[in-house]
């Protein structure tokens, strides 16, 4: 009788042990090597084709599930190339993902933002949003996927600087009658930018886990005419990213 509870004993211990193993199994499997952190940390070094270093918090909603998920955030980018500027874009986000058991997979994200720059022409600030997707395999340890997004500056609100403003000096010859300068203000729309691309991530901790995404960023302009940038820049921007979670 002595053995026959030891015995059972064991079997308990046995099938509890086998039921954690099971469980920590369970866990390493997912859309992302990171999606079940309920707090993450993001810092980005980005060239856009300028370089800019970004940082971001988020946060999980709901249960941690690594195939499914919701979750919300803040962030500050500023491009260093032009911090004299005193450029800087703030912004807030949402981002979903969703995952099969084969490991395929998408993440969307919707992020809203507001923008500060100054240069010889004035002052301006922009409020926006970005969309982007990321369908592709997500494995427990690598992520192969595309990049693709959108961004769009919807209102701009614009203060001209004397300089600008001395260009209407003298313009028009006797007798011709024109605009007295240019008007500061709102305007709508004002920029419109897509890229598409790569990602690749990979699991570096448990916790841990370094991104990087290549590809083209492009505007249309109002003629239609694509791949419109500026002639001493190459319209390819580089993203590396490291998400540090808890």
């Amino acid at each position: 009788m002595k053995i026959s509870v030891i015995t059972l004993c064991a079997q308990l211990l046995s099938l509890l042990l086998s039921a954690h193993t099971v469980q920590a199994q369970s866990r390493r499997v997912g859309i992302t090597p990171f999606a079940a952190s309920r707090h993450s940390i993001i810092l980005e070094v980005a060239l856009e084709p300028e370089l800019v270093v970004s940082l971001d918090y988020i946060y999980g909603l709901g249960a941690l599930d690594r195939r499914n998920g919701i979750s919300v955030g803040a962030g500050v980018k500023v491009p260093t190339t032009v911090i004299s500027n005193d450029a800087w874009r703030l912004h807030l986000f949402t981002s979903t993902h969703w995952g099969s058991r084969d490991h395929w997979g998408a993440n969307l994200t919707a992020l809203g933002y507001l923008s500060h720059n100054r240069n010889r022409a004035g002052e301006i600030h922009g409020f926006g949003i970005e969309l982007r997707a990321a369908p592709g395999f997500y494995g427990s340890r690598r992520t192969t996927a595309l990049d693709l997004g959108w961004q769009g500056t919807l209102l701009s609100h614009i203060r001209h600087s004397a300089e600008t403003r001395a260009t209407f000096e003298d313009r028009y010859p006797p007798g011709v009658n024109g605009p007295a300068g240019p008007k500061d203000g709102w305007y709508g729309s004002t920029a419109h930018r897509f890229r598409i691309g790569l990602l690749g991530a990979h699991k570096l901790a448990d916790r841990m886990a370094l991104q990087v995404a290549l590809g083209s960023l492009f505007a249309r302009q109002k003629q239609g005419v694509f791949l419109g940038f500026d002639f001493a820049q190459i319209p390819v921007y580089l993203e590396t990213s490291l998400r540090f979670g808890w």
